[in-house]
């Protein structure tokens, strides 16, 4: 319209593309995930890290905050791809890039610095179960993926629906995830710093590259236009 032509650059990726690069962040998360909990189930308890700190015998253990927590792998994975596919075409694919690279940093850290894990010898019968039939990962634990990966698309909301309000409410569910993380004794404290700051520096520099492409030819009048 009114004789703009919008650059190939900008075009909204067929629905196939935007569907097979979310699956592909999600199953690489679980095959990494997975690869990495056998690996670090092999090393003797000596290769282990304690990352606790004063304050993590201060926090105590609120059972019922599994709700929260477990919640938090639905926000993860249903909450996320909403986010992301709603980004215009260059942020998509740059939030693709942007997961991934996440999820493998993390997976490298864990086998880099595996840690002990805080679990309670008497948790809640659910999470018992949780632990026994689904996530068994004793010691993957610096950074929190379950942090990160909830504050990644809480940042991105932000861009994704050019609400404040949206992205202020998707920042709170995410603080609330983190901090079940500690009172459910799934982290120490440290865990979920370091999966915060993991987090946000994937979005800053996410952020960065997409300031840097609005001054681009054609993409600069396409910004105008929104």
């Amino acid at each position: 319209m009114n004789g703009v032509h919008t650059p190939p650059e900008v075009l909204t990726p067929p629905r196939a593309v935007r569907a097979a690069l979310v699956a592909g962040n999600i199953a690489l998360q679980t095959a990494l995930h997975d690869l990495v909990t056998a690996l670090n189930a092999t090393r003797p308890p000596s290769a282990f890290y304690d990352f606790s700190l004063p304050i993590d015998s201060w926090v105590p253990y609120v059972a019922w905050t599994w709700v929260i927590y477990y919640f938090g792998d639905l926000y993860i994975l249903f909450w996320g791809s909403i986010v992301v596919w709603r980004l215009p075409s260059r942020q998509f694919y740059r939030a693709a890039v942007a997961y991934a690279a996440m999820i493998v940093v993390g997976a490298g850290m864990h086998l880099a610095l595996p840690g002990i894990s805080p679990w309670p010898e008497n948790g809640s019968a659910v999470q018992q179960w949780f632990h026994e039939q689904i996530t068994y990962d004793r010691n993957v634990c610096l950074p929190s993926m379950h942090v990160a990966l909830a504050l990644l698309p809480s940042c991105m909301t932000f861009d994704a629906f050019r609400s404040r309000a949206a992205g202020i409410v998707a920042i709170i569910i995410s603080a609330f995830i983190s901090i079940s993380t500690v009172t459910l004794k799934e982290h120490f404290v440290l865990d979920v710093i370091a999966g915060i700051v993991l987090a946000l520096a994937v979005y800053a520099i996410w952020r960065r590259q997409d300031r840097g492409s609005a001054g681009e030819p054609g993409l600069a009048n396409h910004h105008k236009l929104q």
